[in-house]
């Protein structure tokens, strides 16, 4: 059964009764000009304002990376610039060009260094060292 305004009621022979609402568009509805130019600018802004939200996501990512301190962040840093920090002594002290930058030559002093420390002159050894550091740096 149909009545004029597009209301269906229907009756299955097991007694069930089902309605339903048939509606129509109009043919010109889906594809006017004026509704299609509103939709594109709708989805062009939507579209934009998704890229911002990630690019800001993006961005704010890369800023917690930079200033992330984790505790083992912290102390590899702090081992990194003690090692580069002796390192400059190194050089500082000439021995960089005095052996043309031979690592192992270098390597071979510093164990002999350590070598002297823990042998029996190794408190005449320190203190000579370090009295000669100091004048060095102008402390003493």
């Amino acid at each position: 059964m149909t009545d004029r305004d597009g209301m269906h009621a229907a009756v299955t022979p097991t007694g069930v009764i089902s309605f339903r609402y048939q509606y129509r568009v109009p043919r010109n509805w889906l594809t006017a000009p004026w509704r299609c130019v509103d939709l594109d600018k709708r989805l062009t802004a939507t579209l934009t304002a998704l890229k911002r939200n990630r690019a800001a996501r993006y961005r704010h990512q890369a800023a917690r990376a930079r200033h992330d301190m984790r505790s083992w962040q912290i102390e590899r840093r702090k081992r990194t610039r003690h090692l580069i920090e002796l390192g400059g002594l190194v050089v500082k002290a000439g021995i960089v060009d005095l052996t043309d930058d031979d690592r192992a030559t270098i390597y071979g002093a510093l164990l002999w260094m350590a070598d002297k420390l823990k042998s029996e002159d190794g408190e005449r050894a320190r203190g000579v060292w370090t009295a000669k550091g100091k004048q060095a740096f102008g402390d003493g």
